[in-house]
């Protein structure tokens, strides 16, 4: 039996699939070549925390200001608390 793993997993082997993401993916490992006992390479998006601008204030503030609000519906994240990073 194949167990296969999701594909946002820690674990998971990484799967680029533009330029963008391949040349990230380029620079996390040359780090991790060039300093491999120093390095750490964390991967992290939709921050929210006490200052700065978030996904969460902004839509707070669109929901008070317009009668209907539209987003996007073709993307997972994991909102990462700023104090925990």
């Amino acid at each position: 039996m194949t167990v296969q793993k999701e594909a946002d997993a820690e674990d998971a082997e990484p799967g680029p699939r533009s330029a963008y993401g391949r040349t990230k993916l380029a620079g996390e490992r040359a780090v991790l070549a060039w300093l491999p006992d120093r390095a750490w390479v964390v991967r992290t998006a939709w921050l929210y925390g006490l200052h700065g601008p978030n996904f969460v204030r902004t839509m707070l503030a669109l929901e008070a200001s317009k009668p209907e609000v539209s987003v996007v519906d073709d993307q997972r994240g994991h909102p990462t608390f700023t104090a925990d990073l």
